[in-house]
């Protein structure tokens, strides 16, 4: 396969520019490739020689080339489809099956070096759920006791110390709402990753829980596959999807949020949601691209952006780091009358 992006001996800053415009489908922030050619061409002669080619090619675009794809199905289960939290129950009347069909359509193709299903399963006392919220093994805060709790309140426990929204039970370990949705597909070695275990702890990131104390497995199954980039959907769009995105940006991996395969559960939480990912250079893409992304047929410019500001960040540093080198051989200069150092 050929390479998306091509930079060649003598290109410009407007041909640079160009190709990462073509390869992205002209999301990519131009003034971060700006950026990136002013801080590639060495020797500011306005074009691009062998050597900073090769360095454009080792830092940037040979972090896209055999780029491996995971896509990660987000508890798309019984209880959030149509049981006890069912997403079209929320204030943004979102309906999953609405999303069920696109992304069936993605797991039908063979696109993607990965698939990934995550679970909550939870055990039946679990912390966040309302009707156990004043168990003998856990204790509210003084506010909380004294006042008559409903589900989605948000509360405080003195014992475990910890800030809890507060949901009907739901997706309790081995329960037909813990289920995957018998629509679903499934494929063949494909990975399954349960979260929310901890009773006393919750989970909406498929990577750790709500705390970031303890992690899933799903980092080192990542990593074990050799996994650059993930493609996180399902439910719920706002809550569950976003967390994961979230972390698994922040643990290394290029992200994108397929929006058409993923169904909010609160009013303008899709929105919110977007604007929050956006900010940390996480793409939010539909099933479309999502399949050109994963067959190497586009790049999400906000991955671009994500490996430039790391490349830029990096090259800051060491320059800042010569500069302090160069200030020190200065002092020892003046120190020892200016003899070679």
């Amino acid at each position: 396969m050929q390479p998306l992006i091509t930079v060649e001996n003598g290109f410009t800053k407007h041909q640079f520019i160009s190709e990462f415009v073509r390869a992205t489908n002209n999301t990519v922030n131009l003034d971060v490739i700006d950026e990136l050619f002013d801080r590639l061409d060495m020797d500011h002669d306005g074009q691009l020689n062998d050597t900073e080619c090769w360095r454009a090619n080792r830092e940037i675009i040979g972090q896209f080339s055999r780029l491996r794809v995971a896509l990660i199905v987000v508890d798309f289960q019984n209880d959030f489809v149509s049981g006890s939290m069912a997403i079209k129950a929320g204030s943004a009347h979102q309906n999953p099956n609405e999303a069920l069909f696109n992304i069936n359509e993605l797991l039908k193709d063979t696109i993607f070096s990965l698939v990934v299903y995550t679970m909550d399963w939870h055990p039946q006392n679990h912390i966040s759920f309302w009707e156990h919220c004043r168990n003998s093994d856990r204790v509210l805060s003084e506010i909380d006791r004294g006042r008559q709790l409903m589900p989605f309140d948000t509360v405080s426990f003195d014992e475990p110390k910890c800030t809890q929204t507060l949901y009907p039970s739901h997706c309790v370990q081995n329960s037909w709402g813990a289920a995957l949705d018998q629509h679903l597909i499934h494929i063949d070695n494909a990975v399954y990753v349960k979260k929310g275990q901890d009773q006393y702890a919750d989970s909406y990131s498929a990577f750790m829980d709500n705390y970031g104390l303890k992690k899933t497995k799903l980092e080192s199954i990542l990593c074990e596959h050799q996994i650059g980039a993930i493609l996180v959907c399902g439910l719920a769009y706002d809550i569950c999807v976003a967390a994961t995105c979230r972390d698994g940006f922040d643990c290394g991996f290029l992200t994108a949020l397929i929006a058409d395969c993923s169904k909010a559960f609160n009013k303008d939480g899709e929105q919110q949601t977007n604007n929050e990912l956006l900010k940390k250079n996480v793409a939010i893409v539909t099933s479309w691209e999502a399949r050109k992304i994963a067959r190497g047929q586009l790049i999400p410019g906000e991955w671009i952006s994500a490996i430039v500001n790391k490349f830029l960040m990096k090259n800051c540093n060491q320059k800042d780091e010569i500069l302090e080198e160069d200030e020190l051989i200065r002092e020892l200069r003046n120190k020892n009358g200016n003899r070679h150092f």
